[in-house]
């Protein structure tokens, strides 16, 4: 069994990008995500066997998605579970459009999705407890693939593999 999700991968522009910001928080209390970390959660997969994999990745090779621009313009604290995001006032159709068709998959091999609405957003640190007052300008991330991501637990954290990736190129 792997631990997968579907995911954006940002460009090494947009990876500093996120990293510059992320190091203008100042509190040694939060667990920040690594560098090599960031990233954008499309459809989160849970534990898969080979053979889900199989038609995960077959069925991922058909999916035919628009490029994604996201406008990151605000810094949010979810309460509940500590977790300090970048996120968006306004999520883009063919991101949607784009989850929507990942899901289908996930469903079809008799996954467990999220069923709340989508939100985009990109985890900054676990652990937080107040809102960081920082200025913080909107942070553009564009996409042109979207890649399959397996969560790898070692000593010194969790680690993000890109097992595979996929083009949006549109219709």
């Amino acid at each position: 069994m792997k631990r997968l999700f579907f995911a954006l991968w940002p460009d090494e522009e947009t990876r500093h990008k996120v990293v510059k910001l992320n190091r203008t928080i100042k509190n040694d209390r939060l667990r920040k995500v690594k560098p090599d970390n960031v990233h954008i959660t499309l459809v989160f997969l849970g534990s898969v066997n080979a053979e889900q994999e199989r038609v995960i990745r077959e069925e991922a090779g058909n999916i035919v998605a628009e490029p994604v621009q996201i406008q990151f313009d605000r810094l949010t604290l979810w309460r509940r579970p500590g977790i300090l995001s970048l996120t968006c006032t306004e999520q883009p159709r063919s991101l949607l459009e784009l989850v929507v068709g990942l899901t289908r998959i996930a469903v079809g091999c008799e996954l467990d999705v999220d069923k709340r609405p989508y939100k985009a957003h990109v985890t900054l640190a676990r652990k937080a407890r107040s809102k960081p007052d920082i200025e913080m300008r909107p942070l553009l991330w564009r996409a042109d693939r979207f890649a399959l991501v397996e969560s790898v637990s070692a000593e010194d954290g969790v680690h993000y593999q890109v097992l595979e990736s996929w083009p949006l190129i549109g219709a």
